[in-house]
């Protein structure tokens, strides 16, 4: 609906001009005395609401004006329903009870319906929008402790038998988290079509909108449905229940919808595997299906619209496995605390996927470089968090046998980025003795006479960039081996399983094509089969 056909429902007549209503009324007629009391006792509730957040219900304002139930009711019949804009704002609010600790699906059997009432101030300008808005929060307060304190997710067969009777009873909209929360705006007050729609608009969606905004509740808009109680389609946002709810959608549509298309001939078998892609399958079926079909016809567009979601959900789960089997990874990494070459990485006794090396390598906390060697080609990670362990190991492997080798690697790595200054220094220093041996022999052996066996910065720099020159030679050269080498395997590969359809060949060619041997060895559906019938 329009914006000014919501504000119709929002304004109040002026304070003061209600106040002289009121008056008139209970001066003229017996039967109306105490209507005065009860509006400046709405007032005076209005006016705290601002500190307490409370407004009066029927049976509080007939306490307070010393009158009974029945006439307070007529009283505010009068005042909110008999007069166009109102005296009195008649509002709704869900109450929680925290005492309540029962565990069910459905969520308005723990919530009620509170009625309570607003008599705007002189600075609302005739306007209840800010106690709309204060009961509306208040109610998302209500419905968010319900589903965290009382709410179990529908499961299982209980939950497969309510979509199936549901959908054949064409009622599938009572399965929604919305048709939950509806039920619990239900007034005895609105008795008129007009006063339910004032509270659909003013209560039931914006409070609807608020909890999808939340991530609550979870929308989705069927523009394609015949039926209007199935257009806006809320659920409860628990990835479980709804990924169930698209597995009975489909279970529902390979036993009931399926069949009976099969038996009348409009479409041929469906293999399982076309059940996988359930949204293409959904689209096909649907061209079949027209509004008598009822909730069939609804079963098939919101399968159609959970498609995306579905595949989402796939999306995450392939990602949270990726993210296990990373962390599962990197926690071996640290419990290393050393560097290791990746192709030696076993997982559950397994080498790693190709496809989880670049995950891997573009980690956070792992550092990373290749090396090669006159013979083999490495690629070398370690975990951040280790430098110091591998530094540590680094240095003995050096001072024990004099392979500088991990030196060199963790230089690659930038090991020096992650190091404290202490450390900064000892690794520089180690380093420093470690290129001495790069220098020309006269020049060692000299400086080894004197006993300075460490180079200059000067000479560093130049060692540094001649080994990194010959470090990047030797790396292409190993990878153009390893390449080779996978060139190899797969050409072996090819052959053998040449070999092995040539023998096939052989044998079907000097088999009876009826023999059972025969049948066993090519597919009589297969090109080789069509060919060597003829």
């Amino acid at each position: 609906m329009e914006e000014t056909d919501i504000s119709k429902f929002v304004r109040v007549v002026d304070y003061n001009a209600g106040l002289q209503v009121v008056q008139g009324q209970e001066g003229r007629d017996f039967n109306f005395k105490g209507i005065h009391k009860l509006y400046l006792v709405v007032g005076e509730w209005t006016e705290r609401f601002i500190t307490n957040r409370a407004l009066p219900n029927i049976e509080q304002l007939a306490r307070e004006v010393g009158i009974e139930t029945e006439q307070a009711e007529m009283y505010i019949h009068h005042l909110c329903l008999k007069n166009n804009p109102p005296l009195i704002k008649k509002l709704s609010v869900l109450e929680f009870d925290p005492a309540n600790s029962a565990k069910v699906e459905d969520i308005s059997k723990v919530l009620s319906l509170n009625t309570v009432f607003a008599r705007p101030t002189n600075l609302d300008a005739g306007s209840a929008q800010r106690y709309i808005n204060g009961c509306n929060d208040r109610s998302i307060e209500s419905i968010k402790k319900a589903l965290k304190q009382n709410r179990k997710p529908y499961k299982g067969d209980k939950f497969k038998d309510l979509i199936f009777t549901k959908i054949q009873s064409n009622r599938l909209c009572d399965t929604y988290a919305s048709f939950d929360i509806t039920k619990l705006f239900n007034s005895e007050l609105d008795t008129k079509k007009e006063q339910k729609e004032a509270t659909r608009l003013l209560h039931l969606e914006p409070i609807l909108d608020k909890l999808v905004d939340d991530k609550t509740l979870v929308f989705f808009r069927n523009d394609k449905t015949d039926k209007e109680q199935n257009r806006k389609i809320h659920l409860y946002n628990d990835r479980e229940e709804i990924i169930d709810r698209i597995n009975f959608y489909v279970e529902y549509v390979r036993s009931q919808i399926v069949p009976g298309m099969v038996k009348l001939g409009i479409v041929s078998e469906i293999r399982d595997s076309d059940y996988k892609d359930f949204g293409a399958l959904a689209t096909n079926l649907l061209k079949f299906v027209d509004s008598s079909h009822g909730d069939q016809k609804t079963v098939l567009e919101e399968l159609i619209l959970l498609g995306t979601y579905y595949e989402n959900y796939q999306e995450e789960m392939v990602k949270n496995k990726l993210k296990d089997q990373i962390d599962e990874i990197l926690k071996l990494l640290m419990n290393s605390g050393k560097v290791v070459d990746i192709n030696n990485i076993r997982v559950k006794g397994k080498a790693l996927d190709k496809e989880m090396i670049p995950h891997i390598l573009s980690n956070e906390n792992i550092l990373y470089s290749e090396y090669g060697d006159k013979k083999n080609y490495f690629e070398f990670i370690l975990h951040k968090s280790c430098s110091r362990k591998a530094l540590e190991s680094a240095r003995k492997e050096f001072k024990a046998t004099g392979n500088d080798v991990m030196l060199r690697v963790l230089d690659r790595m930038g090991v020096m980025d992650h190091l404290s200054p202490e450390e900064k220094k000892e690794f520089s220093k180690l380093e420093m003795e470690s290129l001495f041996k790069y220098l020309p022999f006269m020049t060692r052996l000299w400086r080894t006479i004197l006993g300075n066996i460490y180079v200059t910065p000067e000479e560093a720099a130049f060692i540094r960039r001649q080994q990194e020159e010959l470090q990047k030679k030797r790396i292409i050269q190993s990878k153009m081996k390893v390449i080779q080498k996978e060139q190899s395997r797969l050409a072996e590969e090819r052959m053998k399983g040449a070999e092995k359809m040539d023998e096939k060949l052989n044998k079907a060619l000097t088999t009876d094509p009826n023999s059972s041997e025969f049948q066993d060895d090519i597919d009589p559906n297969s090109d080789t089969a069509k060919q060597l019938a003829f």
